[in-house]
């Protein structure tokens, strides 16, 4: 049984780990026939929705070629609107122009900011994290300019005689 739910392809500027940031960059207007400047903007640090209204099969072939590339991508659920029956758009801007052919079509880019805390890597790039706790009961600081040494850690300094009387510094001509 086929899913009706519909997706957008999501490309927020991360690449996979290990791979050189402008090797994807040539990658990626390779695939997408786009010159490299219009590339460069995906990279602006916002998100850009590279494809809409896709099935569930065709997002997946388009985040496996993106990740090919070196892109990585989120697959986002497009919600239909209830009355019209059409999906929930925001306002964009049209970015590169992809490829031709049936598949391929003008992007779109968003403005969108995660919300505070939200995880921003897709989950198989995610490592677990465990917080743990550090004793830091026994630092101090002490006012700027003090003696950050007690006298038994001071090294005696010894004086040297040093004769510097062939040296000089000559002006600039």
């Amino acid at each position: 049984m086929m899913s009706d739910r519909r997706f957008e392809v999501i490309f927020r500027g991360d690449v996979v780990p290990g791979q050189s940031l402008m090797d994807v960059k040539r990658r990626l207007a390779e695939l997408f026939g786009a010159p490299a400047a219009k590339v460069e903007q995906m990279f602006s640090g916002r998100p850009v929705v590279i494809k809409r209204d896709l099935d569930e099969e065709a997002a997946a072939r388009y985040r496996v070629a993106l990740n090919e590339a070196g892109a990585l991508v989120e697959l986002r659920p497009v919600e239909p609107d209830s009355e019209t029956g059409s999906d929930i758009s925001r306002p964009d801007q049209t970015v590169p122009p992809a490829a031709s052919g049936p598949e391929h079509s003008k992007a779109a880019e968003t403005i969108d900011v995660a919300p505070v805390g939200a995880d921003v890597l897709p989950p198989e790039y995610r490592r677990n994290f465990t917080p743990r706790e550090v004793d830091t009961s026994y630092i101090t600081v002490d006012e700027p300019g003090a003696d950050v040494l007690k006298a038994d850690e001071k090294s005696p300094a010894i004086e040297r005689e040093v004769d510097t009387s062939h040296l000089s510094v000559k002006d600039p001509e």
